[in-house]
C-alpha cells in the first residue's frame, strides 16, 4: 500500500498542472504490486479523459473525448496529428518513447509532463467544439507519415 501512495504522490506531483491549468479531476487510480507495481491513473475534464498508464516499467498516455469514451488515441498519435495540423514542436517534444529517453520513473514522468504540458491545450482544442467532429473523421482515417513527411520533420 505505501508503494501505491509513494507512485500516486510522484505522479501528482509530476503531473499538479493538469488540475491546476487543465481542470482536470483524478476519477481513478488503479495499482497493482504484484504486476511489477503497475498503475493507471483516469484524468478527466468537460472536453477530455487522459490516462497514464504504468505497464512494466513504461509510461503509457492515452487521451479520448469525454463524448467518445471508447475512441482512445495514444499521445503518439496524437502529437503527429497535431504536427501534420501545424503545429510547431520539437524532435523532442514529439518523442512519446518516454522510457527509452528516461529510463527512471521519475524521468519519465518528468518527459511526459513536460510534453503534456506544452502539447495538452491543443489536445483539448481537438476535442472540443466544433472541432471534435472532424477530429474523429481525421483520426480514424489517420495513417503513419510517410517516409517524405518524416524527412521534412527532421529538417
Amino acid at each position: 500500500m505505501r508503494e501505491s501512495m509513494g507512485l500516486l504522490i510522484k505522479a501528482v506531483d509530476g503531473f499538479g498542472f493538469l488540475s491546476e491549468d487543465f481542470g482536470m479531476d483524478i476519477i481513478s487510480f488503479e495499482y497493482n504490486r504484484r504486476l511489477s507495481g503497475n498503475f493507471k491513473m483516469l484524468f478527466e475534464n468537460r472536453e477530455i479523459l487522459l490516462t497514464l498508464t504504468l505497464e512494466k516499467g513504461q509510461l503509457f498516455i492515452h487521451v479520448c473525448s469525454a463524448l467518445y469514451p471508447d475512441e482512445w488515441h495514444s499521445m503518439l498519435r496524437l502529437v503527429r496529428y497535431l504536427v501534420r495540423k501545424g503545429a510547431q514542436l520539437t524532435h523532442e517534444e514529439q518523442d512519446t518513447d518516454y522510457w527509452r529517453n528516461g529510463l527512471k520513473l521519475e524521468s519519465q514522468f518528468g518527459i511526459a509532463a513536460r510534453q503534456l504540458e506544452k502539447t495538452l491545450g491543443a489536445i483539448i482544442g481537438l476535442f472540443s467544439g466544433t472541432e471534435l467532429e472532424t477530429t474523429r473523421v481525421e483520426l480514424k482515417t489517420y495513417n503513419r507519415p510517410t517516409q517524405d513527411e518524416n524527412r521534412d520533420a527532421d529538417r
